[in-house]
């Protein structure tokens, strides 16, 4: 959703310290015309509350509802979505014991999606090896890389980015 909000240019309403000069050549009217700082300002607020409401289910309007700015109500939804506790630790480790090559992804998608997890478990403030990132996408390798990856595992000095190398190298002579 975020995506969504920063291509219409209703971000600012959420975090106006990223809205730099464009906030200051808002136009109230989406026409040629200037309009007041504050004008541009209420209208991108109200519309990105608007948005927000028109994006999410209707089971999520009772959270929505008691939020009066666009920040409250993406606030809401973040804390409702994202589970910050040790639930959503466990799941973030489980995810990444268990992530496997699927048949038509190539190695960097496969990569960032483990990627992906690794970060979401550090913005929790968990800290995974490199050694251990590594091994849980070694394990995970498609059966075209798997000989490759047992070459990659058994080599000491191996990191994560090398590995992306050595396995692209591969993949690309296949």
């Amino acid at each position: 959703m975020e995506n969504v909000m920063r291509y219409k240019r209703y971000w600012s309403a959420f975090n106006p310290l990223e809205s730099g000069a464009s906030s200051l050549s808002a136009t109230a009217d989406g026409g040629g015309t200037p309009a007041s700082t504050v004008e541009a300002a209420l209208h991108k607020e109200e519309m990105a509350r608007s948005l927000i409401s028109l994006i999410v289910r209707q089971h999520h309007y009772a959270s929505l509802h008691g939020c009066k700015t666009a920040r409250e109500r993406w606030e809401s939804l973040a804390a409702e979505f994202r589970s910050q506790g040790p639930a959503r630790e466990m799941i973030l480790r489980t995810e990444l014991k268990q992530v496997r090559m699927k048949g038509n992804e190539n190695v960097v998608q496969y990569f960032n999606r483990s990627k992906l997890i690794v970060w979401e478990l550090g913005v929790l403030g968990v800290e995974v090896a490199d050694r251990q990132h590594l091994t849980a996408l070694l394990h995970g390798l498609g059966p075209k890389l798997k000989l490759r990856g047992t070459i990659i595992a058994s080599q000491r000095a191996m990191t994560v980015a090398l590995a992306l190398e050595e396995l692209l190298t591969a993949e690309s002579e296949m």
